[in-house]
Protein backbone atom coordinates (compact mmCIF):
# COMPACT_ATOMS: atom_id res chain seq x y z
CA UNK A 1 0.00 0.00 0.00
CA UNK A 2 1.47 3.78 -0.84
CA UNK A 3 -0.03 6.78 0.11
CA UNK A 4 -0.46 9.33 -3.01
CA UNK A 5 -2.26 12.61 -2.72
CA UNK A 6 -3.68 11.68 0.65
CA UNK A 7 -5.44 8.49 -0.93
CA UNK A 8 -4.07 4.74 0.11
CA UNK A 9 -3.46 2.83 -3.29
CA UNK A 10 -2.86 -1.29 -3.61
CA UNK A 11 -3.15 -3.16 -6.80
CA UNK A 12 -4.89 -6.29 -7.37
CA UNK A 13 -4.16 -8.94 -9.29
CA UNK A 14 -7.19 -11.55 -8.52
CA UNK A 15 -10.97 -11.49 -9.15
CA UNK A 16 -13.32 -9.52 -6.86
CA UNK A 17 -13.56 -12.07 -4.72
CA UNK A 18 -10.13 -13.08 -4.01
CA UNK A 19 -8.70 -9.41 -3.78
CA UNK A 20 -5.08 -9.43 -3.52
CA UNK A 21 -3.17 -6.64 -1.34
CA UNK A 22 0.06 -5.78 -1.66
CA UNK A 23 2.57 -3.00 -1.88
CA UNK A 24 3.95 -0.98 -5.10
CA UNK A 25 7.76 -2.51 -4.34
CA UNK A 26 5.63 -6.05 -4.57
CA UNK A 27 4.29 -5.49 -7.51
CA UNK A 28 7.31 -4.04 -9.09
CA UNK A 29 9.80 -6.80 -8.29
CA UNK A 30 7.03 -9.34 -9.36
CA UNK A 31 7.43 -8.17 -12.92
CA UNK A 32 10.76 -6.65 -13.22
CA UNK A 33 12.10 -10.34 -14.74
CA UNK A 34 9.52 -9.81 -17.35
CA UNK A 35 10.45 -6.20 -18.09
CA UNK A 36 14.24 -6.63 -18.37
CA UNK A 37 13.76 -10.20 -20.29
CA UNK A 38 11.83 -8.04 -22.92
CA UNK A 39 14.67 -5.48 -23.04
CA UNK A 40 17.51 -7.91 -23.29
CA UNK A 41 15.06 -9.41 -26.31
CA UNK A 42 14.84 -6.52 -28.04
CA UNK A 43 19.26 -5.64 -27.37
CA UNK A 44 19.75 -9.15 -29.19
CA UNK A 45 17.11 -8.57 -31.80
CA UNK A 46 19.29 -5.18 -32.71
CA UNK A 47 22.45 -7.13 -32.09
CA UNK A 48 21.37 -9.64 -34.15
CA UNK A 49 20.69 -7.19 -36.88
CA UNK A 50 23.25 -5.65 -37.46
CA UNK A 51 25.35 -8.52 -37.30
CA UNK A 52 23.10 -9.83 -40.29
CA UNK A 53 23.66 -6.40 -42.13
CA UNK A 54 27.27 -7.09 -42.19
CA UNK A 55 27.36 -10.95 -43.16
CA UNK A 56 24.96 -10.58 -45.93
CA UNK A 57 28.31 -8.61 -47.81
CA UNK A 58 30.84 -11.41 -46.16
CA UNK A 59 28.27 -14.50 -45.84
CA UNK A 60 25.05 -14.58 -46.98
CA UNK A 61 23.84 -17.70 -45.92
CA UNK A 62 24.49 -16.92 -41.98
CA UNK A 63 22.95 -13.58 -42.72
CA UNK A 64 19.41 -15.26 -43.16
CA UNK A 65 19.96 -17.26 -39.82
CA UNK A 66 21.22 -13.67 -38.39
CA UNK A 67 17.59 -12.19 -39.57
CA UNK A 68 15.54 -14.80 -38.60
CA UNK A 69 16.84 -14.51 -34.80
CA UNK A 70 16.35 -10.93 -35.19
CA UNK A 71 13.05 -11.72 -35.92
CA UNK A 72 12.40 -14.05 -33.15
CA UNK A 73 13.68 -11.75 -30.29
CA UNK A 74 12.10 -8.66 -32.26
CA UNK A 75 8.56 -10.27 -32.24
CA UNK A 76 9.05 -11.86 -28.41
CA UNK A 77 10.21 -8.96 -26.67
CA UNK A 78 6.18 -7.62 -26.85
CA UNK A 79 5.50 -10.47 -24.83
CA UNK A 80 7.60 -10.20 -22.39
CA UNK A 81 7.30 -5.76 -21.91
CA UNK A 82 3.76 -7.00 -22.65
CA UNK A 83 3.35 -8.75 -19.00
CA UNK A 84 4.84 -6.17 -17.28
CA UNK A 85 3.10 -3.38 -18.13
CA UNK A 86 -0.68 -4.53 -18.65
CA UNK A 87 -3.57 -3.00 -17.36
CA UNK A 88 -3.73 -4.18 -13.71
CA UNK A 89 -6.73 -3.28 -11.90
CA UNK A 90 -6.07 -0.29 -9.00
CA UNK A 91 -7.80 -0.17 -6.14
CA UNK A 92 -7.90 3.35 -3.82
CA UNK A 93 -8.56 3.29 -0.20
CA UNK A 94 -9.77 6.84 1.57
Amino acid sequence: MSNISGRQTITVEKGAPLLAQGKRWDYFMRYQPFWLQGIRYRTYALALGIAGIFLLFTLPLLSVLAFAGAMYFYRMSPFYTGVASSKRRLIQLN
